[in-house]
């Protein structure tokens, strides 16, 4: 069983680096809309087989799971891009953006505390309506998967990001 989940986690992460280094401008920029979306529906199509893999989902399960996840991940995406959008500032052409509140009135602040309350409670709903579509084992099982896929891509995307610039990063270097 260990080596299976070893070799399961082994291949998973193979995958997500070749995603990702075969993305060598995902970060650049001027990537187009196009790009961007035909990346994002890459990702999609892995999570669905991710996730389905392990919850064990019924067709009739994933198709219900599906429905109430997309509807809950678009709105929580909608209410976080507000709030990055107000938030996040680019400190110079091609850098990183950077939280800065530091040029928004009370009532603008007001308005993303609103927005961060209006996610919690749409997670809280989302856990209310996944306990009733799937057991608690397949709920925690969810949980586990959705950790474990945002590291996976979280990873896959910095070893992208290292073999773009040339090598490995500041670890392991001596």
């Amino acid at each position: 069983m260990k080596t299976f989940l070893i070799i399961g986690l082994l291949s998973f992460s193979a995958l997500f680096g070749k995603l990702y280094a075969s993305e060598g401008t995902q970060r650049q920029p001027r990537q187009s809309q196009e790009e961007r979306e035909a990346f994002r529906q890459r990702v999609q199509a892995e999570r669905v087989a991710f996730f389905t893999e392990r919850l064990t989902l019924t067709p009739a399960e994933a198709e219900q799971f599906w429905a109430l996840f997309n509807t809950f991940q678009r709105e929580r995406d909608r209410l976080n891009a507000e709030i990055r959008r107000r938030t996040h500032v680019r400190q110079a052409e091609g850098e990183r953006r950077v939280f800065d509140v530091s040029n928004l009135s009370d009532a603008e602040v007001q308005q993303l505390v609103d927005n961060r309350a209006r996610v919690i409670d749409l997670e809280r709903q989302f856990h209310n309506d996944l306990t009733e579509l799937l057991s608690p084992r397949q709920v925690l099982a969810f949980y586990e998967a959705e950790r474990v896929f945002q590291r996976e891509l979280v990873n896959a995307r910095n070893r992208g990001d290292q073999q773009r610039q040339g090598g490995r990063g500041g670890r392991g270097q001596r």
